[in-house]
This record gives C-alpha cells, structure tokens and sequence, in this order.
C-alpha cells in the first residue's frame, strides 16, 4: 500500500512576491507551479500558487512530534527547523499571503467546502509538536496587533 503524503499550498496575491526556495539549509523547498489549468490553482482560486515540501522531498518533513525524539530515524530536529523555516516565510509574506491550502483526499470540488481553520504564526514557531490538518484552508494569524 503506497503511503499518500499531504500536500500544502500557499496562495499569494498575484505577482506580490515570490516565495520560491529551493537552497535552504533545513530542506525546505518551495516551488510555484507551473502555469496553466491546474486542479490545485482552480480549488485556490488564485493564480499565484506555490508548492511546499520538506527535507524530505514531501510535505511531511513538517510533521513535528515530540515521540520522535526518540527515534533518530524520524529526524526531530530537522524538522522542527523545517517547521520554523516555513513560520518565517509565512510570517514574512504574510501581508501578501491569501490562503494556504492541505491537499489529500481531493473530494472537496470547491473552495467553500474546505473547513477554515487559523494558523497562529507564534504557535508555529515556537511548537514542539505541529501538523496541517488534512484538506483544510488556513489563514493566517501573526500574533502582532
């Protein structure tokens, strides 16, 4: 049985920056997708779209979870700097950031069906545990008034 990996993706204003990363020390990759129909871009409803993924090569290397610690194999470490990498570019892009959207199951035909849930940069940041939740839309919260 093949294991189906989450997938994340952040929205942007169009042509308001460019989040792309592809060097990062901790892994963390972002990547826009390419122009064009595509199912991801249509349920976002924004033409700016990017892909994020970890050190891993997926989204789950942004899976943080404190029983990892224990299992050298699980990597806490890098993903946790993964995790904070990805607050950082949230929080910096914040203002032009619309929407960041989880992908698995791909049964929700349209942006309103998606639950809402908010994505408190603070929280991201400073977590020892972390997950998206699976097709969901977030939006963010920086914490700063």
């Amino acid at each position: 049985m093949a294991i189906v990996c989450t997938e994340i993706y952040i929205g942007t204003t169009d042509g308001a920056a460019d989040l792309t990363r592809e060097d990062s020390p901790s892994g963390l990759w972002i990547k826009p997708i390419p122009p064009g129909p595509r199912v991801q871009r249509g349920l976002m409803r924004l033409a700016s779209v990017y892909e994020v993924g970890s050190f891993m090569g997926c989204s789950c290397g942004l899976v943080l979870d404190e029983s990892f610690k224990d299992d050298p194999a699980e990597r806490y470490d890098q993903r946790l700097a993964n995790v904070r990498e990805l607050a950082s570019i949230l929080r910096e892009h914040a203002t032009q950031i619309v929407r960041i959207m989880t992908l698995l199951e791909y049964d929700l035909r349209s942006l309103a069906d998606f639950p809402r849930r908010t994505l408190n940069l603070d929280d991201m940041a400073n977590a020892k545990e972390f997950v998206f939740e699976d097709d969901c839309v977030y939006e963010i919260h920086t914490g700063r008034h």
